[in-house]
């Protein structure tokens, strides 16, 4: 986040010098992959100098004071900071600012000991935290709340010695999450079914039984009604209908063999985890910072 007590700091200078924040974090590696973090990096910008200089045309040279601190945001509390030095020049007074705030390196050596003092203390709030976060996440999951659960546990970052256990946790929520949607998509295909037994129909209902994991509890029972509906489609002469059909469903055996190889299953178990995470984090609503000023 940004702010800054300089003239023509609008919303323009404001994303610029979040962006600039932002590349410092991609740089080392720290951005929040699910959503707003907690943990925030912000900057502050008082100017320090401003001089026209008598050029042609005529040219503002902007000195700034760039204060850029880390911390816990929900508490407002401040785990480090320093403050850095930039010059800008532009024929206008926001040339000049945006010239200043592109100055700013994001591999600036007194960022990245600033950052280094914030993430010791970030992992020792999990560290700390970590325990009560996991037993929150098994409750929320008793609750049938997944996404939540599956987001809270995919925070833990893995230099905490909670991480492996925020592993497992996550690993055993996302089986409950396949089995309910898989529970819930079985049920929806079969509604479907009853209220439109046609050649026509099964292509729908055949799509929407191929997005159930194949590792869901009820899976043999999908296969099951898979069949029935094949059947049906046949019966109905719609020859090449239920060859489509029946193609697809090669297709997606084939893919569940592939998928019971054990580095291939757990690699998408993590891109499924991950996604899930990234669309709970998406439904939530911005985070409300307290930096008043570090």
């Amino acid at each position: 986040m940004a702010d800054g007590e300089v003239s023509g700091f609008g919303s323009a200078s404001k994303t610029q010098l979040e962006n600039k924040l932002r590349s410092v974090l991609s740089s080392r590696k720290l951005l929040s992959k699910a959503g707003d973090s907690r943990f925030v990096l912000a900057a502050h910008l008082t100017v320090l100098e401003k001089e026209v200089l008598g050029t042609a045309p005529t040219k503002i040279a902007i000195r700034l004071q760039v204060n850029v601190a880390a911390g816990d945001g929900m508490t407002g509390t401040c785990y480090a900071s320093n403050e850095l030095t930039v010059k800008g020049v532009g024929q206008t007074e926001q040339a000049a600012l945006t010239s200043a705030i592109r100055s700013i390196s994001p591999s600036d050596k007194r960022v990245g000991m600033m950052l280094d003092e914030a993430v010791e203390r970030i992992i020792g709030y999990y560290n700390e935290q970590g325990p009560s976060i996991i037993s929150n996440a098994v409750m929320l999951a008793g609750q049938e709340k997944y996404e939540q659960a599956i987001y809270e546990l995919s925070l833990i970052p893995m230099e905490c010695t909670a991480y492996e256990a925020a592993q497992e946790a996550v690993q055993q929520v996302y089986v409950q999450y396949i089995n309910r949607e898989a529970g819930k998509a079985l049920g929806k295909a079969k509604a479907q079914w009853a209220g439109n037994p046609t050649a026509e129909n099964a292509e729908t209902v055949m799509a929407m039984l191929m997005e159930i994991d194949p590792s869901a509890d009820n899976y043999a029972e999908v296969e099951a009604f898979m069949s029935d509906v094949e059947k049906h489609v046949t019966k109905e002469n719609a020859q090449k209908r239920a060859d489509a059909l029946a193609r697809e469903k090669a297709e997606r055996d084939l893919e569940r063999e592939r998928m019971q190889i054990g580095l291939e299953r757990e690699k998408a178990q993590m891109a499924a985890i991950e996604s899930i995470a990234d669309a709970y984090a998406e439904s939530l609503p911005d985070v409300v910072y307290y930096v008043d000023w570090w």
